[in-house]
């Protein structure tokens, strides 16, 4: 598939599985870890929602990771997710979801691993948990590989394998040996080594996106452990060598580049404020903004002559006491909205914007920033794709704007004035797949945007392209108050 421009040729591996929980997103962090050790850079992907998987990734990498998923992002905005998320690196590796066959429905191989490496004609490496296996193994291996003819599995990598001395390192592995004598046996791809049984007190974020509880923090020493474990155990040269003969993705083309930078945005980033696709910050980044982090939880004020915010989803319930008693920040944010600045918010960045927010059901509400009219509550989480069409002109674009993403339905606001003097302006009509319609998406103020889903600009660059000229220029009450 061209893109446009001129193709860059960068390794590129799927790390999939014989199916969820076997360990393939352990792997691919001790993989990170290791490379990044070794001055290698690696880009990483997600497929599917993993959204706090790709935060740990961006951590591990320091370049934002990318989200791919086939229920939001049609073919021609996931070559190009891939040709950005190849620039610059040393190799780009795609963590999958589930099984390699599991697609959206029984029986669907589509928005499958198998159904992503056939599109990108991206080469295949499948961990399989191996404990308990004996010859069985090669038959599983079998079905796998003669499943699906649009792709080769390039090799195995096995999880849980037992470790009788200190010298039975990955593929010297008497278990490792076994296993690959009989996947020759049958003309089968071999294992590039063994990852031994290990516990870890750092648990992998789950692959569903929620803002209940900070699953991202993890110990500095869990990532060393995984890095030294992975390069002990696994080939890394061999994923390296599997991953050159990928098929090169075009670069996009020079002329879509914002050489300058045309503006800064705010954006919210700390132990609370995280959860999002951080495709759309390399979006922004992309068309001209200069991006400036800053605390909600820390810091008293935002950052100077920003043109933007952009809060994105947050662990209100861990974090509420700690921001209740920030209100010099809460002040901070109001009055740059009231002075005419642009304002992006999502999910329980949303909540943060509202007059209140209460943690859980029925509990005491919390004290909002206040430029939406409401009391925020948490929902049951309820995870599925959506579909965003825009109703009115706004700061994400015009009448007509299509931009799709994932909504949790963990937040709601049941007082919100639907008519009325002081109602909010409704921004864009939200549906699921089914047709089924969601919370819309309103404009508190006239340069403002606030969702309780989340929405991923790859589907549509122009809202990145929208927010970014929106802060762009700075209304003459906040560049007269910041200078």
């Amino acid at each position: 598939m061209t893109v446009g421009g001129s193709a860059q040729i960068v390794p590129r591996a799927l790390i999939s599985g014989i199916s969820s929980g076997v360990g393939k997103s352990l792997i691919m962090t001790g993989l990170i870890a290791h490379m990044r050790k070794q001055g290698i850079s690696a880009s990483c992907c997600v497929v599917g929602s993993a959204l706090h998987q790709g935060l740990v990734y961006n951590r591990l990498c320091r370049r934002y990771s990318h989200t791919i998923d086939r229920e939001v992002l049609d073919a021609d905005a996931i070559f190009r997710t891939l040709a950005h998320a190849q620039i610059g690196a040393d190799i780009l590796l795609i963590d999958g979801r589930g099984g390699l066959y599991d697609g959206i429905n029984p029986g669907d191989l589509f928005a499958s691993d198998a159904d992503l490496a056939a599109l990108t004609k991206t080469p295949l490496i499948v961990v399989a948990d191996v404990k308990g296996f004996s010859s069985s193994l090669a038959a599983l291996i079998k079905g796998y590989v003669e499943f699906d003819s649009r792709n080769e599995i390039r090799a195995l990598i096995a999880n849980r394998v037992h470790v009788p001395h200190a010298d039975a390192l990955g593929i010297k592995n008497p278990e490792v040996v076994a296993f690959n004598e009989n996947m020759k046996l049958y003309g089968l791809p071999g294992f590039i080594g063994g990852l031994p049984i290990a516990d870890f007190e750092a648990p992998i974020p789950p692959s569903i996106c929620s803002q209940r509880e900070n699953v991202t923090s993890i110990a500095r020493d869990f990532f060393l452990d995984i890095a030294s474990l992975v390069a002990q155990h696994i080939d890394i040269d061999a994923i390296m060598a599997i991953a050159s003969t990928a098929e090169p993705i075009d670069v996009p083309s020079r002329d879509e580049v914002t050489s300058l930078r045309n503006c800064r945005i705010a954006i919210s980033d700390d132990t609370c404020f995280s959860t999002g696709y951080q495709d759309n910050l390399a979006w922004l980044s992309y068309l001209g903004a200069e991006l400036v982090p800053f605390s909600p939880l820390a810091d008293v004020d935002i950052p100077k002559k920003v043109g933007g915010i952009y809060l994105t989803g947050a662990f209100l319930q861990t974090y509420g006491e700690e921001l209740a008693q920030n209100e010099s920040i809460r002040a901070a944010i109001r009055s740059f909205a009231e002075r005419g600045g642009v304002v992006f918010s999502e999910g329980a960045g949303t909540a943060f914007l509202c007059r209140a927010y209460r943690r859980e059901s029925g509990g005491s509400p919390l004290p909002g920033v206040g430029i939406i009219p409401a009391e925020a509550v948490p929902l049951p989480l309820q995870q599925t794709p959506i579909t965003a069409s825009g109703v009115e002109d706004t700061v994400l674009g015009g009448p007509g704007t299509v931009v799709k993403g994932i909504s949790t339905g963990e937040w709601g606001m049941p007082g919100l004035m639907q008519g009325g003097e002081g109602a909010l302006l409704r921004a864009m009509r939200v549906v699921t797949p089914e047709g089924k319609q969601l919370s819309e998406i309103y404009s508190p103020t006239a340069q403002s945007v606030s969702t309780f889903h989340f929405l991923h600009f790859g589907s549509n660059p122009e809202v990145a392209k929208a927010l970014v000229r929106a802060a762009t220029v700075l209304p003459p009450k906040l560049s007269e108050s910041e200078d």
